[in-house]
């Protein structure tokens, strides 16, 4: 979803599924998804592109065109978990259930790096660094082709730990299973700051227009200025 559109998908799985984008309560596009068991996320970026996963077997990860109705790419492997997009979207990362974490050119699918991590709890990407984190909730961050691990102490080894940059890339926030957002320097992981916001763990967490956006399983719903 971005501030003018939402992607949808529809119908039964077995037969595929149509992706539609909606505009103001308006279809304004569509797009044909063959084999899409289960959809387990969409997501908007970068002009008419749309991005859904499945947990189809062998999983794939499809870049949909709403311009053709069609997929402008696939990717196959183990099934996808989790995808982030650097700004600008001219590369975006795909987080595969078994570890393996791949980056693409996103105008043709071109897979340009891959590296291996624990399974993935919270993925994000700026202009110059991936972020992931792992069950245990060690950080690794990618730069220039290399990892470094940032170990924490997470209490529990289920949820999500969402991640996000700062739009400047110079921070990275960690949505932490106790409801506090741990502000880091994205260059090395270093906490510098640590936010209460929920009474438990996130759902998800953003950063758009200097503000940052939480929103906890405790049903509450944050907004804060960096």
């Amino acid at each position: 979803m971005t501030g003018q559109t939402l992607v949808v998908p529809c119908g039964p799985g077995h037969k595929g599924r149509t992706l539609y984008e909606l505009s103001a309560a308006e279809r304004t596009a569509e797009a044909r998804a063959k084999t899409m068991t289960f959809t387990s996320s969409i997501q908007r970026f970068g002009g008419r592109f749309a991005v859904g996963t499945s947990k189809s077997v062998p999983g794939w990860f499809g870049g949909f065109d709403f311009g053709k109705k069609r997929a402008a790419w696939k990717v196959k492997g183990d099934e996808p978990g989790l995808f982030a997009a650097e700004p600008g979207c001219a590369r975006g990362v795909i987080s595969w259930l078994d570890g393996v974490h791949t980056v693409h050119e996103l105008v043709k699918g071109k897979e340009v790096d891959s590296f291996q991590t624990a399974r993935s709890r919270g993925l994000a990407m700026s202009a110059d660094t991936i972020a992931t984190i792992d069950v245990k909730g060690n950080i690794t961050l990618r730069r220039d082709g290399a990892n470094s691990v940032v170990e924490r102490d997470e209490p529990t080894e289920y949820g999500n730990l969402p991640l996000a940059f700062t739009e400047d890339g110079q921070h990275l926030l960690v949505g932490a299973s106790d409801g506090s957002v741990e502000i880091r320097d994205a260059a090395d992981g270093a906490l510098r700051r640590t936010l209460v916001l929920h009474a438990g763990p996130f759902k998800d967490l953003r950063v758009a227009g200097g503000k940052l956006f939480s929103l906890g399983t405790d049903g509450a719903l944050k907004v804060v200025s960096l």
